[in-house]
């Protein structure tokens, strides 16, 4: 059975550490259509919760 904290591989070769998704969470934090520093700061601090992270669109 596979678990939640199993790695996948894809056939391409990548790796994604485990199985859980952070989908793209919207926050209006860009400036201008451009990635603002709150915007890093906001993804940094989620960078480690999931094995996949699909950020927002600025």
């Amino acid at each position: 059975m596979k678990k939640l904290s199993d790695e996948v591989v894809f056939k391409n070769g990548a790796v994604v550490k485990n199985r859980m998704v952070q989908p793209p969470m919207l926050t209006s934090s860009g400036l201008n259509g451009e990635v603002s520093e709150d915007t890093l700061n906001y993804w940094r601090a989620r960078s480690n919760s999931a094995g996949l992270v699909i950020t927002e669109y600025s």
